[in-house]
């Protein structure tokens, strides 16, 4: 009988419950590693995003006395497959694959490439892709130092963790005086991670964009873009939608031409990539690259899904069955995007009225992030998103008149 692929996957924590099922419907079997301090999840992420139980074999470096023990427990399973499921574990990831020797792997020599936003974006420098200003304090206090490097600084800029996702610790800031106390109290800690080292870039103009790819020996198969609609509340980007990009657009054009450079320049030349693009007035810049899949618990995969007719998960599937990527010029089925909503008052949120929802019809799904008798204060990152909507809808007005309605409906607390 024909051993079924076998598919591991490092720190499964982005869209895990999604990842492990979609990658059974394609008749995977899966390999969960865990290679984090779990301790260091709090009850909701861990709730959230820790799910060991969907996978079929289960490993925790912990158990072992090192990555090459671990490694040789692994072996005997001939995975096809390794590939990192989280930004924080690209260099066990990459360490792992060669170990095993495996043949879909990345340097482990650059894996700080793909995993510190500082290192990357200096790559892109070094390899002369156009790149943003940037420059890093490490620790929580404004130094001598630090202030010298904001000598010749232009406000406002961005400030974030080197090692954040999800919008973690984004913020503005348009002063020493607002550095200062954004060091003084920036979390220290999100999924599992310490923030200890901090980026000032430089404030971008124009739109978000997510290129999502599958990369194979260095062949880069684009799955999807996405346009993201912001709002900026009290210095923090919030995240209003995301919306299917066209392919045959200008700005799909300009911003997969630009991530097929920019992953070939990080070393992402085998795995999946989630690459965040800003399209400003001088070209596009990048954000960073998250070498894994996308996140939002699985929405923009069931998005491109209904669109397309693929996803990241399926096209690695098609990939291994076939040994050839599925490269086809895919045009989207109709429009689709996805809304974040968020609560706008500190109250204690109630149950969501899915049924109100469920009447427009531009609806397909729906998952609620935050249960009933959760008490929140205003948004400040996605970690606050109380709900995610899918939106699918052949008419295109429909679907501007549909995602009103819900904003509306959230503004006057009538959703939860």
């Amino acid at each position: 009988m024909k051993q079924k692929i076998r598919i591991a996957v490092v720190d499964p924590i982005i869209s895990s419950s999604y990842f492990a099922t979609e990658l059974k419907k394609h008749d995977v079997e899966t390999i969960a590693i865990f290679t984090l301090n779990l301790n260091l999840l709090t009850d909701h992420e861990r709730e959230a995003r820790f799910h060991p139980e969907l996978f079929d074999h289960t490993f925790f470096l912990k158990d072992y006395k090192n990555l090459q023990a671990l490694a040789e427990a692994l072996r005997p399973l001939n995975i096809d497959f390794l590939c990192s499921g989280f930004e924080e574990s690209v260099a066990y990831t990459d360490q792992l694959n060669a170990i095993l020797q495996l043949p879909y792997a990345n340097d482990p020599k650059t894996s700080h490439h793909r995993s510190n936003k500082y290192e990357m974006l200096s790559q892109l420098k070094a390899s002369n892709i156009p790149t943003v200003k940037q420059f890093k304090i490490t620790g929580h206090k404004c130094t001598e130092e630090v202030l010298q490097n904001f000598k010749d600084w232009q406000f406002p800029a961005i400030i974030k963790p080197s090692n954040g996702s999800g919008s973690a610790g984004i913020t503005i800031v348009n002063n020493i005086e607002d550095v200062k106390l954004y060091l003084q109290n920036v979390p220290a800690y999100t999924i599992g991670r310490k923030f200890e080292e901090f980026l000032v870039q430089e404030l971008l103009t124009g739109t978000e964009y997510v290129v999502d790819t599958l990369s194979i020996l260095g062949k880069h198969q684009v799955i999807s873009v996405y346009r993201y609609h912001k709002i900026l509340v009290e210095s923090k980007p919030i995240y209003r939608y995301a919306e299917i990009v066209h392919p045959q657009t200008a700005e799909y054009k300009l911003a997969t031409d630009y991530a097929a450079q920019v992953l070939t320049a990080v070393g992402l030349l085998n795995g999946f990539g989630h690459t965040e693009i800003f399209l400003t007035p001088q070209g596009p810049r990048l954000i960073e690259v998250n070498p894994r899949i996308a996140g939002a618990s699985g929405l923009p995969h069931k998005l491109t899904q209904a669109l397309f007719k693929t996803n990241q998960i399926a096209a690695l599937s098609f990939f291994l069955k076939h040994k050839q990527l599925d490269i086809k010029n895919y045009l989207p089925q109709g429009y689709g995007r996805f809304l974040l909503i968020q609560n706008w008052q500190p109250r204690v949120i109630g149950n969501v009225d899915i049924a109100k929802l469920q009447n427009l019809s531009s609806y397909k799904e729906i998952l609620v992030l935050k249960p009933a008798g959760t008490y929140l204060e205003k948004p400040k990152d996605l970690g606050d998103v109380v709900l995610l909507v899918l939106f699918i809808n052949q008419d295109k007005e429909q679907l501007e008149k549909d995602t009103a309605q819900v904003f509306m409906w959230e503004q006057e607390q009538m959703l939860f």
